[in-house]
């Protein structure tokens, strides 16, 4: 099968679609499957120390910190008309069409091209990443606005747009039919979480990574590891550290790994110093060896993000064995349904370090919460995860 991926996001800004996106491909590609990606060039990146292959085409494109921190979005004319995807197109035409993102790449680029080759019997198929109701704050316009107007494009753009629509959990696929108002008039809604590769795990070095940051063997690491951002409630996490600092915890240490807009994070950390907390350790954007070393290092992952659809670092954390306390809101809701590998708090820092204490204090439930979180982790390899990607593709097609 021949698979055109468009996106709107791509390196250096590392999130959860172009995640999914990479891990995908990756394993389509080894299956024999011809996959090309399009996404934005960012341009102050250097991509001299990047490998680009030559099945991933990087546009031109403009930044746009203005509307959210770390962006940029392709100049999408130029894979349109004469542009370098027409002439990709002009001698591999695509099967299926792929869109992850709703912007200038993902939604106005991916729509032309369907139309240019939906005669010749290409398909699109698009994944709602991202619950945009929840990010609207980023903008410069009156939410009481915004929210009405995503609520009233967001089916007929689907229902005029896609031949197939993905949602990342079930959680999700709820959300888009009760507060988008994509029912099935306008869409039939499969659910395909993203999957990971599940056995990298055991390559975590938990000694490598307490001696970078001083951790002694006898202390319990509690991680928050992701996007340093508003939208992803880290406050929360900060709150919580301290409330456990209040309560007398003894031997544990605090490790906050990820990034995000400058000040915001300068924001974090100034708070986390005015509570008595100058011993985080904030280890900046964590990848490849570092990445892994993190998980296998942690004993309990805090979640606070009630805005993801997914949360793939929940499936790596499990994946990890490290059990979590999180939020019971949207993917981590799906993911850990019934409170597996995890246990569930409100969205209050007495809340998480009271679940957090629990979980340091009851070896049983630990173990226990251990093993269900290897075991959910299990059904979400990657492989298993692109037999259902495949499985809507070959619908969409006829096949």
């Amino acid at each position: 099968m021949r698979i055109a991926m468009f996106e709107d996001t791509y390196w250096p800004k590392i999130d959860g679609i172009n995640t999914s996106v990479e891990l995908f491909t990756r394993e389509l590609r080894n299956r024999g499957h011809e996959v090309l990606v399009i996404a934005p060039k960012h341009p102050s990146a250097d991509y001299s120390t990047q490998p680009v292959d030559d099945d991933t085409i990087l546009l031109q494109s403009v930044q746009t910190g203005w509307l959210y921190p770390g962006t940029a979005l392709g100049k999408f004319w130029k894979g349109m008309g004469k542009g370098v995807v027409a002439e990709r197109f002009a001698r591999w035409r695509p099967d299926i069409l792929h869109s992850h993102t709703e912007f200038t790449i993902g939604l106005w680029m991916g729509s032309y091209w369907r139309t240019k080759l939906a005669p010749l019997g290409t398909r699109r198929v698009h994944t709602y990443h991202t619950l945009w109701t929840e990010y609207l704050f980023y903008l410069p316009l009156p939410e009481a606005a915004t929210q009405p107007l995503v609520r009233w494009i967001a089916p007929r753009t689907t229902k005029k747009r896609y031949d197939g629509v993905i949602a990342p959990t079930e959680k999700m696929r709820e959300m888009l039919i009760s507060d988008w108002g994509i029912t099935a008039e306008w869409a039939a809604i499969d659910v395909v979480p993203t999957g990971i590769d599940v056995t990298q795990f055991a390559r975590g070095d938990n000694v490598r990574f307490r001696a970078r940051y001083d951790i002694a063997d006898d202390e319990r690491m509690l991680l928050y590891l992701g996007r340093i951002a508003t939208e992803k409630n880290v406050e929360l996490v900060i709150r919580t550290f301290a409330e456990l600092v209040r309560r007398g915890e003894q031997k544990v240490r605090f490790v906050v790994a990820g990034n995000g807009p400058e000040r915001y994070v300068e924001k974090l950390k100034k708070q986390a110093v005015d509570m008595g907390l100058p011993n985080i350790a904030w280890t900046g954007f964590v990848r490849g060896q570092e990445w892994l070393d993190a998980y296998a290092a942690a004993d309990v992952l805090l979640f606070p993000s009630v805005t993801e659809t997914q949360g793939l670092v929940v499936t790596e954390a499990l994946a990890a064995g490290v059990p979590l306390v999180s939020v019971e809101a949207m993917g981590p809701a799906s993911t850990m349904k019934g409170e597996r590998g995890c246990l569930f708090a409100d969205n209050d820092a007495g809340a998480f370090a009271t679940a957090t204490q629990r979980l340091l204090h009851d070896q049983v439930l630990y173990e226990r919460k251990k093993r269900e979180a290897l075991l959910i982790a299990r059904a979400s390899s990657i492989e298993k995860r692109t037999d259902e990607l495949l499985a809507v593709y070959e619908r969409v097609l006829g096949t």
